[in-house]
């Protein structure tokens, strides 16, 4: 079938890697791969740096390495073969996401290395040069205060902009500013395509999400790209119970000090779930979507509002 692996083994390492990775290369990063975590290191552009994470470079371009590291009982486990390490399950939870029309980045491989001490694994993925949601609204503001300066003003201004300052400022009306309308709707719609595909993310946070645009000849896109699938999982079909937990932890970015720095109204989240339950009405069972959208949003609410003390009691960050 499209998108299928291939499992070998060399030198020890066990590679699951895709169909458009040749197997001298897969035999080279099993060589090769602790290299990619010490002393040189790339750290990936645009995200916190990690130890665990690093930027390689691939026949196939850039890639995100990311390891992990199972010893104790759950690495006895790993050698039991009574759990799988999260680097093969992301790897084919990324194929078969893919399969369903979600994107996330491409999957190259997924490494395991499991001796008497305790199990290592690497995933290997795409590296995908796209904002998160932040630093997104920070491009399209900037974009936005570049036209309002031009000396040749446009005879269409967008829609709700009228009267209105830059993207991060309430336009007339007191609606939610074009910049923030634009990221509520594209959250909004990724979240549903993604419940809709049967797949959950309980990972949800601005770092885990990159908007993307198409660029070149042809009808223009724009979608989300889901990133670290730790997180998620395939489901079948996301119950209701399941989709306000999601919800949930996206509200406690949404809700948190680095939006409201950028702009955030208080209203953006309502906002957005009531986009979100409009997109989702049409496979789950509601009821009175506007009643729904109330409750979930309350619920969401509290729910940031715990995860913010609990991280600032342990002194965690609150996004």
């Amino acid at each position: 079938m499209p998108g299928a692996a291939r499992r070998r083994t060399f030198d020890g390492v066990e590679i699951l890697f895709a169909a458009d990775v040749d197997e001298p290369v897969a035999r080279a990063w099993c060589a090769e791969f602790r290299g990619w975590f010490d002393a040189r290191a790339r750290d990936v552009p645009g995200a916190e740096p990690r130890a665990h994470v690093s930027l390689i470079e691939t026949p196939l371009g850039l890639a995100v390495a990311k390891r992990e590291r199972q010893t104790g009982w759950k690495g006895s486990f790993v050698r039991l073969g009574a759990r799988v390490l999260r680097s093969r399950r992301s790897f084919e939870l990324a194929l078969a996401m893919r399969a369903r029309g979600i994107a996330t980045p491409r999957p190259f491989a997924a490494l395991a290395s499991v001796s008497d001490v305790g199990c290592e694994g690497v995933l290997i993925t795409e590296f995908v040069d796209a904002p998160g949601p932040w630093e997104w609204v920070r491009r399209r503001e900037a974009a936005t205060e570049q036209r309002e300066k031009s000396p040749i003003p446009s005879p269409h201004p967008p829609r709700g902009t009228v009267g209105a300052g830059a993207g991060s400022r309430e336009s007339e009306g007191n609606e939610l500013s074009p910049v923030w309308r634009e990221l509520v709707e594209r959250l909004a719609d990724g979240l549903a395509q993604l419940h809709a595909a049967g797949f959950r993310h309980r990972d949800l946070k601005a770092p885990n999400l990159l908007l993307r645009e198409s660029d070149g000849a042809g009808e223009a896109r724009a979608w989300i790209e889901w990133l670290d699938l730790d997180g998620a999982a395939d489901v079948g079909r996301a119950r209701i119970a399941t989709r306000v937990r999601d919800l949930s932890r996206l509200s406690a970015s949404f809700l948190s000090d680095e939006a409201r720095a950028l702009g955030a109204r208080a209203d953006a989240w309502d906002a957005l779930v009531h986009a979100y339950v409009e997109r989702a009405s049409a496979s789950v069972p509601f009821g009175d979507a506007g009643a729904a959208a109330e409750r979930i949003t309350i619920a969401t609410r509290r729910w940031a509002e715990r995860h913010r003390w609990n991280n600032q009691s342990l002194g965690r960050p609150t996004a």
